[in-house]
């Protein structure tokens, strides 16, 4: 199918992409692909067609702050306390945590384990 400016009119939202910057399938704010169907400010969307959605993804500056690092008394065990910036729905989180072990290595301590 072919988009005829005299024939057709693209709909925003629908996930399928023809002359609009982006369409990831809703009309929802914030995750890349706006309202309009334009790529919201620090996104980049891409690789939508007439059959597949656009896939857009945060490009700008993502800062992970460490707040707290508490070492447990019994075990080699470390509890890590951090901000994220930008905040949600930039991150997806799994029963409010995000398993961040595979960010944090201890290279000279391997018997270290982060939680």
């Amino acid at each position: 199918m072919t988009y005829d400016p005299l024939r057709c009119v693209e709909i925003c939202g629908d996930g399928r992409l023809y002359v609009l910057e982006c369409d990831d399938g809703n009309l929802v704010e914030g995750d890349g692909c706006s309202s309009q169907c334009t790529a919201e400010h620090n996104y980049v969307c891409m690789n939508g067609t007439a059959n597949t959605s656009s896939i857009c993804s945060y490009n700008g500056t993502f800062i992970v702050a460490l707040d707290t690092g508490d070492k447990h008394p019994t075990s080699n065990s470390l509890t890590l306390t951090y901000d994220f910036s930008p905040p949600e729905p930039l991150i997806v989180l799994n029963n409010n945590s995000l398993d961040m072990t595979s960010m944090v290595s201890f290279p000279l301590n391997p018997g270290v384990t982060v939680t």
